[in-house]
């Protein structure tokens, strides 16, 4: 089981470092003044486990290393909850009714999973993977606006298994609204929020169960969480 977790974190790393970010493209400046009447399903897509992620360069054997110093804290960044951002979902609501027209949030998570994904022969450059068909139907929306943690937890920079920074809160977001009468997407943006450590205090404090990196991801939580609805 270790092993197969110090692959996952070789993956991660090379995630964190070497991914080329999306182009954000802005919602259009006429969106919510055009179109009708527009009804907006604000859906959320299950996040993962938070993690204590690492970036730079590791070996297997610092990959090693690292998961055995780091267990603990680990640990505990991964009993947390992404409930501060997903209080997103009100704030999103409440701006999409200010601009005048309707929202829906979806209770249950979204599923844009593999399996989910339309044929190959079906996806086209711009336009959304996932059979909206079910959403568009079920609650007679016009669109659907789809947020989802790609990452969340903490984020340290290493060199080798030697750290060369403390761990800050970390979130990558991904938010993506789609015209369901089309498949078309409006708008899509990449959310990154890190919250750096107070200098004067000792996060690595196990028998009080680390309440430093607790606030630093919940505050990190909430950052994304109020950027939401500046995307729209």
């Amino acid at each position: 089981m270790r092993y197969i977790r110090i692959i996952g974190c070789a993956l991660a790393v090379m995630l964190l470092s070497g991914c080329v970010s999306k182009k954000a493209m802005d919602i259009p400046s006429d969106f919510w003044q055009t179109g009708g009447d527009k009804n907006i399903a604000v859906a959320f897509v299950q996040p993962p486990e938070m993690q204590a992620h690492r970036s730079g360069a590791e070996g297997l054997l610092d990959l090693a290393i690292n998961e055995m110093v780091t267990d603990s804290v680990e640990s505990h960044i991964q009993s947390l909850t992404h409930d501060k951002f997903e209080v997103g979902k009100s704030k999103v609501a409440k701006l999409i009714e200010n601009r005048g027209s309707h929202s829906v949030i979806i209770p249950e998570y979204y599923k844009a999973t593999d399996e989910h994904k339309l044929p190959k022969d079906e996806l086209k450059k711009g336009y959304f993977d996932y059979d909206v068909s079910v959403v568009k139907d079920q609650y007679q929306a016009t669109h659907l606006l789809v947020i989802q943690i790609m990452a969340a937890g903490t984020l340290r920079d290493y060199y080798g298994f030697i750290p060369l920074s403390k761990p800050r809160g970390y979130v990558n977001a991904e938010v993506t609204l789609v015209d369901l009468g089309n498949n078309k997407i409006v708008m899509e943006h990449r959310i990154l929020e890190e919250v750096l450590l107070p200098e004067d205090v000792d996060w690595d404090d196990s028998d009080n169960q680390y309440p430093e990196i607790t606030k630093v991801v919940n505050l990190a939580l909430e950052r994304a969480a109020n950027r939401l609805p500046e995307l729209l």
